[in-house]
């Protein structure tokens, strides 16, 4: 007489059995690429000595058409409103 599998192991068992393994197969290695970084890496770091707080009442809102800074000219928006650069590349 032959066992099949579905008669040896119940099916809520089953799912214990297989789920276990399968989550670990996916867990495990992402998990384990992961690099720690080193204390003395070359991040940036936050000081709090450094950090501004301003008070202020902002009057009025507008979106910017074009900035000016000495003979610099920064274009933002065309003639029309709409923008001259690229959300997508920065460009």
């Amino acid at each position: 007489m032959l066992l099949s599998l579905e008669a040896s192991i119940p099916p809520r068992r089953a799912l214990e059995v297989f789920s276990i393994p399968l989550l670990l197969l996916v867990w495990v290695p992402p998990g384990l690429s992961q690099k720690a970084h080193p204390e003395d890496s070359n991040l940036p770091k936050y000081h709090l000595h450094t950090e501004t707080k301003t008070n202020g009442v902002i009057d009025e809102v507008s979106l910017a058409r074009a900035l000016v800074k000495g003979s610099d000219r920064l274009m933002f928006r065309d003639d029309k409103g709409n923008p001259v650069w690229d959300w997508r590349t920065g460009k």
